[in-house]
Formats: C-alpha cells, sequence, structure tokens
C-alpha cells in the first residue's frame, strides 16, 4: 500500500503557523547552542577523566552533573563536590562577621564579587537586620553550580595523586598516629580562603576560582598541604605548642621529604632556616615524628 500525500498547507497559513526567527531570537539561539556544545564539551572530558580514574567517584548535587554521577566507592578516600545553597550562605555569613578580625591578623578572605552585596560588605551590619533579604539574594543571584565546574574539574583530574597522598599518610597514621579521615570530603566554596579544613566535619574547603583567574599553586599541592595540616594539628602542633612559623616549616617538610615523589614540585613557603629543619627527616618523619619534635622542643623551650 502506497504512503498517502502529506496534506498541503498554503504559504500563508505555514507562515501564522510557524513564523521566522527574528534576528534576536536568531541570536539567542546561536548562543544558546554554544553554551550546550561547551556543557557537552565538559561533560565529554569528564568521561574521558572517568575513563583513566575508574575508581573515583563524582558524588555532587547538581544537574550538570548527573549523568556520570556515581555512587562512593569503598575504598575511595576523595570525595568532591561543591558546598549547598545552605552552606553557601553560611559561610558567606560567617566571613562577613568575621572579616575585620581576619584581615586584622593578615588572613586574605575572598567573598563573591556582587554589586548586590556591595553594600553589605561595607556594612557588615545590615545582614543581622535583613539576613533573609541577603539569603534570597545569595540563592538567586550568586550560587550557581556552573561557577563550580572549573577547579571540579581539576581536582577530579588529580584524584588519583590525592589517591595516593591519602594512602602514603595512613602509613604515618599507624606508625606514629598522624590524623587521616577516613574520607576526605572536598567541599568547593565561594568564600572564605583559598583553602581550609573542618576537622569535626572531615572537610576540606577549596575556594572555587574565577572563571578568568587561574592558580598558580595546583589543586592537589594545596589540598595534599591541608591534609598535612590535618593530621599534625593535634597531636603535633597543640601538644608541643608549635607557633604558625614551625608549624607552616613542618608541612613544607614533609611535603618536601615524605611526599616528594608525588610533589616534585612543591612550593616551598619563604620560612627557610628554621631551627626545626635540623630534628626532620624522611626516618623521623616515617618513624616517630612526635618523637623528633619533642626533642625540638626540648633544644628550643617553649616560652
Amino acid at each position: 500500500m502506497a504512503t498517502p500525500p502529506l496534506p498541503r498547507m498554503y504559504r500563508e497559513t505555514f507562515g501564522r503557523m510557524f513564523p521566522s526567527l527574528t534576528k534576536q531570537e536568531l541570536g539567542n539561539t546561536d548562543k544558546n547552542a554554544r553554551e550546550i556544545f561547551l556543557a557537552l564539551l565538559k561533560l565529554q572530558q569528564l568521561l574521558q577523566a572517568k575513563l583513566k580514574f575508574p575508581n573515583t567517584p563524582i558524588v555532587v548535587s547538581g544537574h550538570w552533573t548527573n549523568p556520570i554521577e556515581k555512587k562512593q566507592n569503598e575504598n575511595t578516600k576523595i570525595i568532591i563536590r561543591p558546598e549547598s545553597k545552605e552552606e553557601g550562605f553560611n559561610d558567606l555569613k560567617y566571613f562577613i562577621n568575621n572579616l575585620k578580625s581576619y584581615k586584622k591578623n593578615g588572613y586574605k578572605i575572598t567573598l563573591p564579587n556582587s554589586i548586590s552585596l556591595k553594600n553589605l560588605y561595607n556594612n557588615p551590619n545590615l545582614l543581622s537586620k535583613n539576613e533573609q533579604l541577603y539569603r534570597s539574594i545569595f540563592y538567586k543571584k550568586i550560587y550557581d553550580l556552573s561557577l563550580y565546574l572549573k577547579d571540579f574539574k581539576e581536582i577530579f583530574l588529580a584524584q588519583n595523586i590525592l589517591e595516593k597522598a591519602a594512602e602514603k599518610l595512613q602509613i604515618l597514621n599507624k606508625n606514629w598516629g598522624f590524623k587521616i579521615f577516613e574520607k576526605y570530603e572536598i567541599v568547593l566554596s565561594l568564600s572564605g580562603s583559598d583553602v581550609r579544613y573542618n576537622i569535626e566535619k572531615k572537610q576540606i574547603f577549596y575556594l572555587a576560582t574565577p572563571k578568568d583567574l587561574k592558580k598558580t599553586i595546583p589543586c592537589y599541592e594545596t589540598i595534599i598541604h591541608e591534609m598535612v595540616h590535618i593530621g599534625i594539628d593535634q597531636i603535633i602542633v597543640g601538644k608541643y605548642n608549635l607557633n604558625h612559623l614551625e608549624k607552616e616549616r613542618l608541612v613544607d617538610l614533609i611535603c618536601m621529604i615524605y611526599l616528594k615523589d608525588l610533589l616534585p614540585n612543591y612550593t616551598e613557603q619563604d620560612i627557610k632556616d628554621n631551627p626545626i629543619d635540623e630534628f626532620i627527616d624522611e626516618n623521623s618523619i616515617l618513624d616517630n615524628l612526635p618523637l623528633a619534635i619533642a626533642k625540638f622542643v626540648e633544644k628550643y623551650p617553649r616560652k
């Protein structure tokens, strides 16, 4: 049986039912097409990376990761996700309220670049009076998952290095009590310092970089540096009352000596020639770092 011919439609009727796009609409269509293409390209890159690191989970809320979302592997130590809206606003609120204190102590704090919040940054007292207003502004005008995508991809591609670092640090945990997390949750944030941690929540907060900027230090180096801070925070820094420079130098030495295979180009801080150096080598780090630090504070008593 032959296929019946399609019904004819007069040009005028067709024009009324399917009007041509205006020049502006064509421009918007092109823009939308480009955005879709870029999103697909990014997804392709993530999928290619997934083939290289199949054991790396992607546990992230948001529509742009759903196609490759995977349940957490019980052997995996690293989890990456962007902050939630609520977490993001609570962080913003905390840093606005404590901005003066951080600046006074020389800490660089980054806040979302927004005209809507500029007045609030200059007048933090407005937050307590209009918290719901500013929460709404953050939720509707600032929070956008695309702002986290660049750093998410970079950390994701460095997962194998982070996993190996977690394995090596686990050896120190067994040898002398270096603190490790069962899972390190890397939370991308829009507010705060470049990186910080919360021991109680077992989280490392990593500041999302604006799209037009690039960090000079690789993300994996920054995160591993923070993992080392977590490991010695209580058992060494707190117990032996190390000052800031001693603490930072000790972290540098652990990264440069014990983790040199993972961080061959580690960015050493400008605090060389610290007296703590003479007590630290690969054996002391591996076997009993608290003992080495005990000898250090015996020679250089705390004031």
